[in-house]
């Protein structure tokens, strides 16, 4: 689950901000739309600077999000 893992993330980085004496604080973010998915990808001729893993989301997409 979620929380766990940020909880255990948080609990680490603490610790070993405690163990370095240290007085610096990480301010952890984190985003996730939880909708992935590649449409059948064909390979194109080359790009001077391609789309590697970009998604085009809908309004369809931020309903089922919301």
């Amino acid at each position: 689950d979620m929380d766990h893992f940020i909880n255990t993330i948080v609990g680490t980085v603490d610790y070993v901000k405690t163990l370095k004496r240290s007085s610096k604080t990480l301010n952890l973010s984190f985003d996730e739309w939880n909708i992935w998915y590649q449409q059948n990808q064909q390979p194109h001729d080359w790009m001077e600077a391609p789309t590697l893993l970009e998604d085009h989301y809908s309004l369809l997409d931020a309903l089922a999000f919301a």
